[in-house]
């Protein structure tokens, strides 16, 4: 299933939607003005002085890419301000913020606690663990994304100055970054799973339309370039039906 950009559109509306609904309702329980979350700049300011986080935050918050992940850990710990802990509670919640926001905001069951006055949670090893791999796998998934990633020279095309096997660290910032066509894929590899040849590292369920940033840094003579390889191309002429990849 691809999806168009107008589904992506009125997805991005839903969601906006949702995070400003559901803050209006937070910020009323946590004593200020529901109003002043349609003050852009003004309405970050007061969430994070409500999550008892520095002013600085609004600093990662300017910057694109990272302010996603920013924006996600906000929303996670806005959560617990209502005293969930669990995972249960936590990933769901976050991921599906545009409708568990404003549930957290006006349900008269949900309760509000100061940042000071929460409860102390005691969290098992497994628990420190999980959230240490949690929060490095969504810093790590936004960077290779969006900002720079990691690839291995595989041919000997430009043996002249750089080796087979040699490890580059690409700039996907400058050159606008993409974003990925399927969302739905084990993180930390390429194409292909390891130790296979053709399975695929990802799944084709949900597919989003080509999208990628401005440019910051126009491609210049003499750049190197890192690109996807066009699979099913005429290398291989005599098995023009493969995958480049398969074979």
């Amino acid at each position: 299933m691809t999806l168009s950009f107008g589904a992506i559109i009125t997805l991005l509306i839903i969601s906006i939607i949702g995070l400003t609904v559901g803050l209006w309702g937070v910020f009323q329980k946590a004593g200020y003005k529901g109003w002043f979350v349609l003050i852009p700049g003004y309405n970050l300011w007061i969430h994070l002085k409500i999550l008892s986080r520095p002013w600085w935050w609004l600093i990662f918050l300017a910057i694109p890419f990272i302010n996603i992940f920013v924006l996600l850990m906000m929303i996670w710990k806005t959560i617990r301000l209502f005293g969930k802990t669990s995972y249960f509670y936590l990933i769901p919640g976050t991921i599906l913020f545009f409708l568990y926001l404003p549930w957290l905001g006006f349900s008269k069951r949900e309760q509000y606690v100061t940042y000071e006055n929460l409860p102390k949670f005691y969290k098992s090893t497994v628990r420190e663990w999980a959230d240490a791999l949690l929060f490095a796998v969504a810093a790590a998934f936004l960077f290779r994304t969006f900002i720079f990633e990691f690839y291995k020279i595989p041919t000997s095309s430009m043996e002249s100055s750089l080796m087979v096997g040699d490890y580059l660290a690409v700039d996907k910032f400058s050159f606008g970054g993409r974003v990925p066509e399927t969302i739905l894929a084990i993180p930390f590899v390429h194409h292909t799973l390891p130790l296979t040849t053709s399975t695929k590292s990802y799944l084709e369920w949900i597919k989003l339309p080509y999208l990628r940033f401005k440019v910051l840094n126009p491609v210049d003579h003499h750049d190197v370039v890192v690109f996807n390889y066009p699979d099913g191309d005429s290398v291989a002429v005599e098995r023009q039906n493969e995958s480049y990849y398969a074979i």
